[in-house]
């Protein structure tokens, strides 16, 4: 079964996201690893955020708010294309694709 990571800041997005995921795992169509995450301006990236995405087979991403230019954002973006991490990310303010 597919991992699939969704991270926000979005509190209506996030917890719209954990009711779907939440039905997607009691159906089996989705691994239990499969997380929902809440983001925030001051979310560190540290090992645990390398563990969890290290696996997964799609990081699905959205920020509202200023652009990518926060710290956690500069170390998840290069993880991201060193590990060839499918993913797709919804946020304004960056240069990304």
């Amino acid at each position: 079964m597919s991992k699939v990571v969704f991270l926000s800041n979005v509190d209506r997005r996030f917890a719209m996201m954990q009711v779907a995921l939440q039905q997607l795992q009691q159906e089996n169509l989705l691994s239990n690893d499969s997380v929902c995450a809440k983001l925030s301006d001051n979310t560190v990236w540290n090992d645990e955020w390398q563990k969890l995405l290290e696996d997964a087979d799609i990081l699905l991403l959205k920020w509202m708010g200023a652009g990518l230019d926060t710290p956690f954002f500069k170390k998840l973006l290069p993880f991201i294309k060193k590990h060839q991490l499918r993913y797709y990310i919804d946020a304004a303010g960056t240069e990304e694709e």
